[in-house]
């Protein structure tokens, strides 16, 4: 299932709006709305946010192909939300299923998104944590595309090879410290 965040006011929109504008990035509307079209003729590339279930799959398919309809382009880059790894079904499955290139994976780790989403606590906030880790390296890639001029983001974060704990935060525990 998927997640909505709902603004307070407009003043939350306008926020996100001009940070977006700073960064170089462009947002849309969460639905594929009539401006869904401009925007993709207007832009290098068009991140999709999805999961690995077959509705969702198709659906990034339609979307792929209302996007790509007579450009000969393929902007559209795929973000899998909730990844798990599921065994025979590859990175290569999903691209083809979908036509479009992977570009991101965020783990599914529902037992710090959860409660985060009741508490108001952003996930990238878990240093921690795998899901944490990866929106903050998601941002970075963009932020990093954006200021380079990239004119198309390639696939990044993969899940299995990036398990360094991230450095800042020292955390003990009471086994740890011998209590």
């Amino acid at each position: 299932a998927a997640c909505s965040v709902v603004p307070a006011n407009s003043a939350d929109v306008q926020e996100v709006v001009r940070f977006a504008a700073a960064n170089g990035l462009r947002v849309a509307p969460q639905g594929t709305g009539h401006g869904v079209a401009t925007l993709g003729d207007l832009s290098n590339a068009v991140l999709v946010v999805t999961q690995t279930d077959l509705v969702s799959l198709w659906s990034a398919s339609r979307i792929h192909a209302f996007l790509e309809e007579g450009t000969g382009r393929n902007r559209m880059r795929m973000i899998l939300n909730r990844y798990k790894k599921i065994p025979g079904f590859s990175d290569e499955d999903i691209e083809k299923a979908t036509g479009s290139k992977l570009f991101w994976k965020l783990p599914n780790n529902y037992q710090v998104v959860a409660p985060g989403i009741d508490k108001g606590v952003p996930a990238a906030s878990h240093d921690s944590h795998d899901i944490g880790r990866s929106f903050r390296s998601l941002a970075a890639a963009l932020t990093q595309i954006s200021n380079a001029g990239e004119s198309s983001p390639e696939p990044g974060y993969q899940p299995e090879t990036s398990k360094k704990k991230a450095s800042g935060r020292l955390l003990i525990s009471p086994l740890r410290a011998g209590q």
